[in-house]
């Protein structure tokens, strides 16, 4: 992590009995400054810090968990359990095992995360000059902005985009991104990405095998939407022309407008729809939660799932169809 500010939670190798620490994950952390919740083993002259945990301490208070293998010249940390930190001062639970020039980052879930400045949540293997982004899970992130939760292998230049999951994003920004299993009688979710959603009221891009009785959703499954615009999430097995409905689960929706969040697996020069699960996705603007393996020159979507997307801006989450 390189010039990474502003960051929360870092969690790395190891992380007992850590109190108040805000989750640092990362392998790469040096000259990390104002981040909080570092976590290493090691710390030689740290200064300011509560709650430290190293390689020995029993009953350490006034030390917020330090936990890192290598932190050299980090200042203004809490929290602190690391094996090798030099000139480390109030920090605050930083969880990593080397960090380059990470300043106050949050939740940062990394494994070299070079440039960051101010992102929560990192989830990666390597993440360049990324800035302002929530829980980012992906291996390659490079420039990537301002974006919530990002789980994909490849993000480039991603803007304002929710909740993506795909192995190539370019230029997304700001994101935001929900992973669940099951949930049951869900209300009021963003993004939310499970096998299983009954009555689920007020939520942005589902992904689901099963939705029963949804309403106010933004996300739509469909094998097969062509022409379909402004359209609000449609759950259903066969809808024609059908506008202004929200959260349909379909297989066959052709000249379907006016919803939000649609699950296709083809869907070609789509335009102002929320969330969008496809297969293939070309010239698609304004789109909310698309899931697509290929998508190239979209924009303004929110939650794209895709294994392909260059060229990617200012979209709103993404979901994959093949998450890893």
């Amino acid at each position: 992590m390189t010039n990474d500010q502003s960051s929360l939670c870092r969690h790395s190798t190891d992380m007992t009995n850590d109190q108040s620490s805000l989750c640092r994950h990362s392998i790469d952390d040096t000259d990390d400054q104002s981040s909080p919740c570092r976590i290493s083993i090691d710390m030689t002259n740290d200064q300011t810090s509560p709650y430290r945990h190293s390689t020995d301490i029993t009953s350490d208070q006034s030390y917020l968990c330090r936990q890192t293998t290598d932190m050299t010249n980090n200042q203004s940390f809490f929290c602190r359990p690391s094996i090798d930190v030099t000139n480390n001062q109030s920090s605050l639970s930083q969880h990593s095992i080397d960090m380059t020039n990470d300043q106050s980052s949050p939740l940062q879930n990394s494994i070299n995360i070079t440039n960051d400045q101010s992102s929560p949540c990192r989830h990666s293997t390597d993440i360049t000059n990324v800035q302002r982004s929530h829980c980012r899970n992906i291996k390659d992130v490079t420039n990537d902005q301002s974006s919530l939760c990002r789980h994909s292998k490849d993000i480039t230049n991603d803007q304002r985009s929710h909740c993506r999951h795909s192995k190539d994003v370019t230029n997304d920004q700001s994101s935001l991104c929900r992973h669940s299993i099951d949930m049951t009688n869900d209300q009021s979710s963003l993004f939310r990405h499970s096998m299983e959603i009954t009555n689920d009221q007020r939520s942005l891009s589902q992904h689901l095998m099963d939705m029963t009785n949804d309403q106010r959703s933004l996300c739509r499954h469909s094998k097969d939407m062509t022409n379909e615009e402004s359209s609000f999430c449609r759950h259903s097995i066969d809808m024609t022309n059908d506008q202004s409905s929200l959260y349909r689960h379909s297989i066959d929706m052709t000249s379907d407008q006016s919803s939000l969040c649609r699950h296709s697996i083809y869907m070609t020069n789509d335009q102002s729809s929320l969330s969008r699960h496809s297969l293939d996705m070309t010239n698609d603007q304004t789109y909310l939660c698309r899931n697509s393996i290929h998508m190239i020159n979209d924009q303004s979507s929110l939650c794209r799932h895709s294994i392909d997307m260059t060229n990617y801006q200012s979209s709103l989450p993404t979901f994959d169809r093949y998450d890893k």
